[in-house]
């Protein structure tokens, strides 16, 4: 198999993705300076895929990857969380914060391979003003995809990709298609995404990558969420 490098502005590569992707076949994106594998959420073989080309252990399960407007089709929108945490600013915090991976309760649809303790964990970015991911995944859920799953390229317990020669290097020929991306992204921000978990009583940041608490707490502010609580063992990258 051939690797394909396209860039993620094309038009013409986000239809191609989007056809890959519902072939059932598994792809590389360009996720605001790192790399993650993508495929359909509802596919298991290219899922299985993932787990063993990266080496991933799979009871650490994958990550949805979905326009926060799509949500409802994964999460359990119903859950008594939501009184305190309103639903349509769960959206506006995810698409507002440079990059960020909210932990959710689960519904009844979540494919089993991104549950854990009954929790969902979606991670999602915007790329202004383009949003390509936004454009693939309208592409895509007009092919019936519902939406992505995925995880970082990087074997497990290595450092994330932050270049497309690294996930070449790795995995050519593995993949038929990485979209590649063009904006210049600081080499501080080239981290797993930070991971903050909804389902408590208060936000908390379970994982601390590539936006600070700082700039979550500021996400936090506008839409009313409150303070920001840090973990006890939050995992630091």
């Amino acid at each position: 198999m051939k690797t394909d490098v396209l860039n993620m502005t094309d038009p013409a590569a986000l239809t191609r993705a989007a056809d890959v992707i519902a072939d059932g076949e598994l792809i590389v994106v360009f996720f605001q300076g790192t790399y993650a594998f993508l495929c359909d959420a509802d596919s298991t073989i290219p899922a299985d895929k993932i787990f063993e080309i990266k080496d991933r252990p799979r009871e650490k399960g994958l990550s949805l990857v979905v326009d926060p407007a799509c949500l409802p089709d994964f999460v359990d929108v119903t859950h008594p969380i939501f009184k305190r945490y309103p639903f349509e600013k769960v959206i506006t915090l995810q698409r507002s914060v440079f990059s960020i991976g909210l932990v959710l309760p689960a519904g009844s649809d979540a494919p089993a391979d991104l549950v854990q303790n009954k929790t969902i964990l979606n991670v999602w970015t915007e790329f202004p003003p383009h949003r390509p991911l936004a454009q693939l995944t309208h592409l895509a859920r007009g092919k019936g995809v519902r939406g992505f799953k995925g995880a970082s390229t990087n074997l497990s317990d290595e450092p994330t990709y932050n270049t497309v020669e690294q996930v070449l290097a790795q995995f050519d020929g593995e993949i038929p298609l990485i979209l590649d991306g063009s904006e210049p992204v600081p080499l501080a921000r080239r981290k797993s995404t930070t991971l903050v978990d909804l389902t408590q009583n208060r936000p908390t940041m379970i994982r601390a990558g590539n936006v600070s608490a700082d700039e979550v707490q500021a996400g936090l502010d506008e839409i009313g969420f409150g303070r920001l609580k840090i973990a006890e063992n939050v995992k630091i990258l």
